[in-house]
């Protein structure tokens, strides 16, 4: 469990000057200590700090009084308040509640693998198969996304495909109490334009396509586009593993532009192609092929030597249960593997 200590002034400006989003500081109180943090003013409570936020409804700082009043001692504002509060001018309000929020959960994202799916389609469910092929083999998982979040199986409901940062921060700790090894999570283009995944430990991440949707929050496509790339600019960060969809001709482009740890997927030759698909109004089923290759003059090469991987997974009946199984040796180098996976659709 998080240590429910107080966060120190001094620890709120270091964490935001080591993002470069310090500007200046009114009221300074060296030895101030700090409960909680909130962008809410009605969960304001004595000793917290409030986060003023502009959303496309309301703006935080025109709440600052009533925050005042229910106890908040200090302010992270974007431009100065009238009132002589305590207060931090900061570049991005945003950025500063992610890394805020970071520093007052005690960073939960880095004691667990972080797994982030984005797209225009697909999200949820690949999210979901990701997650119960996880657990199904004995890994402590969390689940975050459109339906809710998940601990281990137990499912709870949210508002939001990614919540507010202080509640996503919250949910998080929540899997960390429960011993998480694994959260896979949706990771929507407004949460990425909005910085709500700001700082956030993605390990690995996947791109499932970009189709024309959101255009009443985004310009354009191409503002779409570099919306979702943010997410594989945080896992390169990381040193983390990016999977993309090639046959997209976004997903094509950012796997150009990734240096490095990316893997390739296709219905034609790359890392992992996908074969052999069968459809009927009963179940889907296909082969998936995992190539391992060397770089030959900038040039893939690839192995045709493999194995067989067995995966069942059909989603489940109200009420039923399912066994998915994954017997997977190590590969050597040059090879490739099989994997077969067949997912009936729900019945109501």
């Amino acid at each position: 469990m998080r240590d429910k200590s107080t966060i120190k002034y001094s620890q709120i400006i270091a964490a935001l000057e080591a993002e470069n989003l310090f500007i200046s500081a009114s009221r300074i109180d060296e030895q101030a200590e700090y409960s909680k943090i909130e962008t809410d003013s009605r969960l304001i409570e004595k000793n917290d700090v409030f986060v003023c936020i502009k959303g496309f409804v309301s703006d935080g700082h025109a709440f600052a009084e009533k925050a005042f009043n229910n106890g908040a001692a200090l302010f992270i504002v974007e431009k100065k308040l009238e009132q002589d509060y305590q207060q931090i001018v900061v570049k991005n309000y945003r950025k500063a509640a992610a890394v805020l929020g970071k520093l007052f959960f005690a960073d939960p994202t880095s004691k667990f693998k972080l797994i982030g799916i984005t797209g225009t389609n697909g999200k949820t469910t690949i999210a979901s198969l990701t997650e119960e092929i996880l657990r199904r083999n004995g890994k402590r998982t969390g689940l975050i996304g459109t339906l809710g979040f998940a601990i281990n199986g137990s499912q709870y409901k949210s508002e939001r495909t990614t919540p507010d940062i202080f509640d996503l921060n919250r949910i998080f700790e929540k899997m960390v109490e429960e011993n998480v090894e694994f959260v896979v999570m949706e990771v929507s283009s407004h949460a990425l334009a909005l910085d709500r995944v700001y700082g956030l430990h993605f390990d690995a991440a996947l791109f499932t396509n970009l189709t024309q949707d959101h255009l009443d929050f985004h310009t354009d496509l191409q503002d779409y586009a570099e919306a979702k790339f943010k997410l594989f600019e945080q896992v390169q960060m990381n040193n983390g593993i990016s999977l993309l969809n090639i046959d997209d001709p976004v997903g094509k482009e950012f796997y150009n532009k990734i240096e490095s740890n990316k893997y390739s997927i296709s219905f034609d030759l790359a890392d992992f192609q996908i074969k052999e698909c069968e459809f009927n109004l009963e179940s889907s089923s296909f082969q998936l092929k995992f190539n391992q290759f060397q770089k030959l003059n900038s040039a893939p090469s690839y192995k045709e030597s493999s194995r067989e991987v067995s995966l069942n997974s059909a989603p489940l009946r109200k009420g039923r249960s399912r066994e998915v199984s994954l017997n997977s040796a190590p590969l050597r180098k040059g090879r490739s593997r099989e994997v077969s996976l067949n997912s009936a659709p729900l019945r109501k």
